[in-house]
Parts: C-alpha cells; sequence; structure tokens
C-alpha cells in the first residue's frame, strides 16, 4: 500500500498550524534534531495484491551523474542530490549536466534554480516540522516493521518510472510539455514522489516513505506554484503477515486480500490524520485513480467545510 501527497493549500496549514508550534515549541526545549523530514501533503496509492510490480517495469536507469548514496534511517539507502549552487551552473544554463537551451528542454533558469532548495530538510521550516510529525507516526506504527525513509532522491528521471510504470496512459494530458518540465524527451523533472516507487519496489523494499520537491507547469495562483513538495508511502504485505490473519496469497480470493488491504490502510492513514490535525471528524469519499482499485481521498472537516487532504488506495 503507498501513501503520498498533494500540495498543502493553505487551509491544510491553518489546519496544522496549531500543532506545527507545539511541535516547534517542543523542538527548541528539548534541541532534538531529525533526520529524515517529510513533505507537504498527501495523496497515497498501493499495489494490488499478489501482482508483482517488476515484472511489468522497465529497467532502471541513473539519471543524475552527481548523486551520492549513503545510509539511512531504518538502515534504508538514501540518495543526496546536489544543493541548488551545485545543481545549477553560475550561467543557469545546466541542470545536473543537462543543458537547458537543448531544444527538447522546457526548464526554465528560474526553475532549475529551485532543484536542491530542499524546504523540507531544512530544520525547523514548517514542512520539516509536519513532516517530522508524519514519519514519527509511521515509524512507530508498526515497531517491528518500521517503514524505510527516503527524503533526498534526485528529482530527475526518465518518463517511464514517472509515467509508464504508473499506468498512465501515453496521450495523458500530465505527459504534456504544458504540464510537465523536460530536460530531454525521454527525462523530467518528477511530477510526484511516485516517480520513485518502481525503483524501490525492485530493490526488494516492501514498505517505505519518500519525501520530495516536484515540479508541475502550474499557473501561479492562490493554491498553485510550479513546485511544491510531496509525502508518499508504500505498503506491501509479506505472506507472513497474511497468515498471520489468517490469509493466504494463494489460496483467498481477491475480494478478501483487498478488503483486508483496505481496512489496514484506512486505519493507518485515519491515525495520521490525528496526528497531524488532532480529533477532527473525517470522512472516507470513493475515488479514481488510475494506479489503484479501489481507491480513496480522506476529508476532514474544518473551518465549516470538508477539505481534502490525502488520496489513497489499493
Amino acid at each position: 500500500i503507498s501513501i503520498g501527497t498533494a500540495s498543502m493549500s493553505s487551509c491544510v496549514g491553518r489546519a496544522v498550524l496549531s500543532t506545527a508550534r507545539r511541535r516547534v515549541a517542543t523542538d527548541l526545549n528539548s534541541a532534538r534534531s531529525y533526520v529524515a523530514p517529510f513533505a507537504s501533503s498527501s495523496s497515497l496509492s498501493a499495489a494490488r495484491l499478489g501482482q508483482s510490480f517488476v515484472s511489468v517495469i522497465s529497467d532502471v536507469t541513473a539519471t543524475s551523474p552527481h548523486a551520492q548514496s549513503s545510509t539511512g534511517m531504518y538502515g534504508g539507502s538514501r540518495n543526496f542530490s546536489s544543493n541548488s549552487t551545485a545543481a545549477t551552473d553560475n550561467k543557469c544554463n545546466k541542470l545536473l549536466g543537462y543543458d537547458l537551451d537543448d531544444e527538447q528542454c522546457n526548464v526554465t533558469p528560474t526553475i532549475a534554480s529551485k532543484v536542491g532548495t530542499n524546504l523540507h530538510l531544512q530544520p525547523k521550516h514548517p514542512l520539516n516540522t509536519i513532516k517530522n510529525i508524519i514519519e514519527e507516526y509511521w515509524k512507530s506504527y508498526e515497531a517491528n516493521a518500521p517503514f524505510e525513509a527516503h527524503d533526498d532522491l534526485p528529482p530527475v528521471v526518465p518518463t517511464n518510472l514517472n509515467f509508464d510504470s504508473l499506468l498512465i496512459p501515453p496521450d495523458h494530458v500530465s505527459r504534456s510539455k504544458s504540464d510537465t518540465y523536460y530536460l530531454r524527451d525521454n527525462v523530467v523533472l518528477r511530477t510526484h514522489t511516485s516517480a520513485h516507487q518502481t525503483t524501490l519496489l525492485r530493490s526488494g523494499v516492501d514498505r517505505f516513505l519518500v519525501t520530495g520537491d516536484v515540479y508541475r507547469r502550474d499557473e501561479i495562483d492562490a493554491s498553485h506554484y510550479p513546485v511544491f513538495h510531496q509525502m508518499e508511502g508504500v505498503r506491501m504485505f509479506t505472506d507472513e503477515e497474511l497468515e498471520r490473519v489468517g490469509l493466504s496469497r494463494t489460496e483467498s480470493s481477491e475480494e478478501e486480500l483487498v478488503k483486508f488491504a483496505e481496512a489496514d490502510l484506512k486505519a493507518g492513514l485515519e491515525g495520521m490524520a490525528r496526528a497531524l490535525f488532532g480529533d477532527v471528524e473525517m470522512r472516507w469519499v470513493d475515488e479514481y485513480f488510475p494506479f489503484t482499485d479501489p481507491s480513496f481521498e480522506l476529508e476532514i472537516f474544518f473551518e465549516g467545510e470538508w477539505m481534502e487532504v490525502l488520496g489513497c488506495g489499493v
């Protein structure tokens, strides 16, 4: 099962403000430092139980020559991308080795200069505070099987990982150059953290969290900006976990497996919502996403109206 996020609206910001203030006060009093913070929004997706991701995806190729690898929280692998001063040269006509003047490229120097800023990694930044709350929640959700955290995977990804492996059709509008920033015809600035799902699943990780900056060619208004942040989680159930609840990947029906995964998904996310927003009224709404079935959105009641805070699915 996987959890992801959309850009945080001003309403969501107000809803978590009191929580963030309390957390910042605690941080200042305890001089506590965090290793891997998380981003500002949430949408969730998951593979249908029993489906093998590795059988339907292409080989992964590295796209960032400047990435380094290191051991991260929970023993997971974390990739560190160049910071903003290193990611673009002094003339702002290159980004991580890609020429911004290339005819296939529609990334502007202004957008390129944002790559590597990593607001979600800056201590005491509101995004950092919210991410820490979410990370700590999933870290303690199952003490014997913590989620592996990834918060600085390179934002430059191949199109097959950003679109194809997530079942996004070739003619989908999100692939157009009016919606997505292309460095080459087959390389983009990620439009969502889901672009890393395939790579991590193929590495054998069965539960993980991914946070990062994402890029979309949105018109700037009160709730849209071409750079924002997402937080995403994925969980795959092992045979042993299914056996403990009396299920089997081979003998149980798909309906039974999906029902179990859906219940676990919703319970976990309701707890996360309470960790963020407090004891709020919430409801589930049926939704459609091309990469999950069934799919849902979680809404909370805030300032007299229902507000979507995440999308998810099985």
